[in-house]
């Protein structure tokens, strides 16, 4: 079978996507491709916890609900990220900017950098995770599959906790009072009702709305 060129395939995805990509071998950084010069990179504050998941496709997210789109493929792990639905505020990226220790001088340009990445919905997100996956491992999944895949639910509940990312969204909630507005709303109640165990009222929903998520 002829090799892989894990490198360009990356490269081509940071064309497409915009968002910085990072190729693995062992769990050390064999390639790194980025439209935006990033100071440091921000994965390093979640990277022993990305390592971790080693389901051939994952996702890993963050305090302020930025998350990384993981695709594990015997040896090499690739990620995408960090992303979101919407930008981030100036607040979040200073935060950030101190968690990464960068010094004051540099401060301005690396948030000008963050600012400058894609932000890519995790419905898309997951799509193209969902045809990396096929390209590397030949595997289909649906979004269904992957819900009812334990070990990825169990991973996206430890994060969840771990971040208390939690806190972005609706504290209680009930079958009769989803409400789906937009895509960024339904992503939100989707992984509300991910934490919660709920994947049969998250399937049902999902076949109300024809939500065509691909992970």
């Amino acid at each position: 079978m002829k090799s892989i060129d894990y490198n360009y395939i990356a490269i081509m995805i940071n064309n497409f996507s915009g968002v910085p990509i990072r190729i693995y071998k062992d769990n050390k950084l064999a390639f790194y491709h980025s439209s935006v010069n990033l100071i440091k990179d921000p994965i390093s504050i979640y990277q022993s916890d990305i390592f971790k998941l080693s389901d051939h496709i994952g996702y890993f997210f963050t305090a302020h609900f930025s998350y990384y789109g993981i695709v594990n493929s015997n040896e090499y792990k690739i990620v995408i990220g960090p992303t979101r639905q919407v930008a981030d505020s100036t607040s979040e990226l200073l935060e950030l900017a101190c968690q990464l220790d960068i010094s004051k001088d540099d401060i301005e340009n690396f948030i000008i950098a963050m600012q400058g990445i894609n932000h890519i919905s995790l419905e898309h997100l997951m799509q193209l995770l969902c045809f990396l996956n096929y390209i590397l491992n030949n595997e289909k999944y649906s979004l269904q599959d992957i819900l009812i895949n334990n070990s990825l639910q169990e991973h996206f509940k430890e994060s969840m906790n771990r971040n208390e990312a939690y806190k972005i969204f609706f504290n209680d909630f009930s079958e009769h009072d989803i409400t789906i507005h937009n895509t960024y709303d339904m992503e939100k109640n989707l992984m509300n009702m991910i934490q919660k165990g709920i994947i049969s009222l998250c399937q049902n929903c999902l076949k109300i709305h024809q939500y065509s998520i691909l992970v």
